[in-house]
């Protein structure tokens, strides 16, 4: 671990020895790798660029962008999206990705495809509340309320009570959308996210992953990727786009580079754009 809570994983190093071998023999293959690319945005960016360099395939990410919906939400290709809240749970390194790529994986499909993030801002204890509370964050209450009551485990009372380490995410993305990632353990121990859509009164939401499954095989939700992943051998085409990681990748690093400096950081390096496939791949049954 770093100073700044991030788990060192070596999947640069890792895939460096990959890239040496593709080099010397002239041959590539596709390859997978696990959840963010890095903790480093640069790292992540330099395994990016290899892949364009020697034209293999590459694909990474999250299980929860890619497993069940309940209900089964797909955000219409082109539409116009003002805000999102997504709430998640667990350590902020590990699981702070796969909420802030299951964020990703809906918005990325608004109007003028994916235009990157213009900054980020880690915020921690009571100031999540005084910003959730003030002029700046009210608009993510209604939004906020409508993801939890997507989870059917949801723990009784305020999150304020429940909630003992509270963190917010804030994305201010290029284009102007406003999303905000609550990290509420204690208080919810799920993944939902709730939208609103230009003219529509009531937010979208849904949740990821299984519910009201009592006693089923552990750890279903992982299906999705499993499959995902074995397309991408068999076909060498990944079933979303690599960039997603990447800007969800370096988003989060910068986060936490937010949290040591305890301030609002702009990011001119997540000016990263892409288009979402027009047909989503997720888990349906």
């Amino acid at each position: 671990m770093n100073e700044r809570g991030q788990k060192l994983y070596p999947r640069y190093e890792l895939l460096e020895r990959v890239v040496e071998v593709f080099r010397r023999t002239g041959k590539t293959a596709p390859v997978f790798s696990d959840k963010h690319f890095s903790y480093s945005c640069s790292k992540a960016k330099e395994m990016y660029r290899w892949t364009k360099e020697l034209g293999f395939p590459l694909m990474a990410g999250s299980s929860i962008p890619v497993t069940v919906r309940v209900p089964e939400l797909e955000i219409p290709f082109e539409a116009e999206m003002e805000n999102a809240v997504m709430v998640g749970r667990g350590g902020l390194d590990g699981a702070g990705f796969h909420t802030i790529e299951a964020l990703q994986c809906m918005v990325e499909r608004r109007a003028g495809g994916e235009t990157g993030i213009r900054s980020v801002e880690w915020l921690e204890g009571d100031a999540v509340w005084r910003w959730r509370d003030s002029n700046e964050g009210r608009w993510s209450i209604p939004l906020l309320r409508a993801a939890l009551e997507r989870n059917p485990s949801v723990k009784k009372g305020r999150p304020e009570d429940n909630v003992k380490e509270p963190v917010a995410f804030l994305l201010n993305y290029r284009d102007g959308l406003q999303a905000v990632v609550y990290m509420l353990t204690g208080h919810s121990n799920r993944w939902t996210l709730a939208g609103k859509l230009k003219g529509r009164a009531e937010p979208v939401s849904t949740h990821f992953g299984f519910v009201g499954r009592e006693g089923a095989r552990p750890l279903a939700h992982f299906d999705g990727l499993v499959h995902c992943i074995e397309e991408l051998f068999v076909t060498g085409q990944p079933c979303y786009p690599v960039e997603r990681t990447l800007l969800t990748t370096c988003a989060l690093s910068f986060l936490f580079e937010s949290r040591v400096w305890k301030r609002r950081i702009e990011t001119p390096e997540l000016d990263i754009r892409y288009r979402a496939p027009k047909d989503t791949f997720f888990q349906r049954a």
